[in-house]
């Protein structure tokens, strides 16, 4: 299941459109938490070189919206239901998504009871930053990931998932400027 989480954030099929029923009823007036800027590189074990994409992340109070531009443009939408594929304008449910985005949501919005419930806390350093290193706690997660390391604060700055697989996906943020400075 955790699986789903990194397929989506790197698959390269979907359509960039936002839907209208999105566009009008969430993003356009529901208040932002947090605008990110990424850039993704996800080194698959056995691949000399890794694979990266660049985006925004917008991240509201109950859903987020994970937006590749490039290579190939891609929409996501994260909420309580799970992860959505936006295809042809439409939000479509990817199955057995419900824990992988709240997962995600947690991890973003430092949902300290969630990740306290699932996830062993440590500190790291990362990029000569102070971070925190979750391991999980269930075998279902550790099938998937060994851990996840977040770092930056106030604002989050990155995010490093390192895959029970050997595969190491690494994240970095920076905030999105609004457009009204």
């Amino acid at each position: 299941m955790p699986a789903v989480f990194v397929l989506l954030l790197l698959s390269y099929c979907f359509s960039a459109v936002v839907p209208a029923a999105f566009a009008s009823d969430q993003i356009d007036t529901a208040p932002i938490v947090q605008g990110f800027e990424f850039e993704q590189e996800k080194q698959l074990q056995g691949l000399p070189r890794p694979i990266r994409s660049t985006g925004r992340l917008t991240v509201y109070k109950d859903h987020m919206y994970w937006i590749v531009e490039h290579p190939v443009a891609t929409t996501i939408r994260v909420d309580g239901d799970g992860i959505q594929e936006v295809v042809e304008g439409e939000g479509k449910l990817v199955s057995g998504s419900k824990f992988v985005a709240r997962l995600l949501m947690a991890v973003i919005q430092n949902d300290r009871e969630f990740l306290k419930d699932h996830f062993e806390a440590s500190s790291c350093t990362i990029e000569a930053e102070n971070c925190t290193r979750f391991i999980p706690l269930s075998q279902q997660i550790l099938d998937y990931y060994q851990d996840i390391s977040v770092y930056g604060q106030p604002i989050l700055n990155g995010i490093v998932l390192n895959e029970s697989n050997g595969s190491i996906t690494t994240i970095k943020l920076s905030p999105q400027k609004s457009s009204e400075e």
